[in-house]
């Protein structure tokens, strides 16, 4: 029974409307897309929750790392440091987190680079470069959008790429 009508009552109705029920691949593509959404609501929250754990990158390992990598600018409020950012739900390692947004500057996730234990280098494990949340149509944005702007591979590169062309941002 549905609503108080036994099925074939309520496929009369439907046919009768002009109504074409979903096909049933259609009802598994909506249940998907219900359940993808429900899963990047809950990567959106993991990513957040790192953010807000994380502290301003100047004078942490962050800065010493990016300085051993001989780049020393000011660094934008998008790049932060975690102390102990969780790898494989069983570790733990110093990182640089990067906040992740869309072109309307909305907070879409994390990227994460795990650090070596001086602070130098990255994380002796595999995939020590890891990105968290719905981040489809995402970037890590290191200067203020305009109308000319740099794009590159990694925060490391874009870094380098603005000492060398300050005026325009990555």
């Amino acid at each position: 029974m549905y609503g108080g009508c036994n099925p074939a009552e309520l496929m009369k109705v439907v046919r009768e409307n002009g109504i074409k029920p979903p096909k049933r691949n259609n009802v598994l593509e909506l249940a998907k897309a219900a359940k993808s959404k429900k899963d990047n609501e809950l990567l959106l929250q993991r990513a957040a929750s790192l953010w807000a754990q994380s502290q301003p990158a100047e004078g942490t390992w962050v800065q010493n790392s990016l300085e051993h990598e001989d780049i020393s600018i000011e660094l934008p409020d998008s790049i932060r440091f975690l102390p102990e950012c969780p790898y494989e739900g069983v570790l733990t390692f110093p990182a640089m987190i990067c906040a992740m947004t869309d072109w309307k500057g909305n907070f879409k996730g994390v990227h994460r680079t795990l650090l070596g234990p001086d602070g130098i280098g990255l994380a002796d494990v595999p995939d020590p470069k890891k990105a968290l949340g719905p981040i489809k149509t995402a970037s890590v944005h290191l200067g203020k959008a305009d109308e000319v702007m740099m794009v590159s591979e990694s925060v490391v590169t874009g870094l380098r790429s603005m000492i060398i062309t300050p005026d325009i941002p990555a």
